[in-house]
């Protein structure tokens, strides 16, 4: 049986940034995985939770203040 980190670095998707980060700013935002939409469009952050989260930065006028991002690379199915 293999382990995660072995799943992960045999999985032709391993070395490439499907959803890289976005922006530049010093405080960083970190979301679990990217969403189906998010891979599509190659973009984090851009479904339902994602425009909540960029109307709130943008009432504080944080926007350019953040860096964007999520923890796995892929998609993962549930189950």
């Amino acid at each position: 049986m293999m382990t995660k980190p072995q799943i992960c670095f045999n999985c032709p998707l391993y070395n490439e940034p499907l959803v890289p980060y976005e922006g530049e700013g010093k405080i960083y935002i970190v979301g679990m995985c990217p969403s189906h939409e998010e891979v599509k469009q190659g973009r984090p952050f851009v479904g339902r939770s994602g425009q909540l989260l960029r109307k709130i930065l943008k009432l504080f006028d944080l926007e350019n203040d953040v860096r964007i991002a999520n923890v796995c690379k892929c998609f993962v199915e549930a189950g």
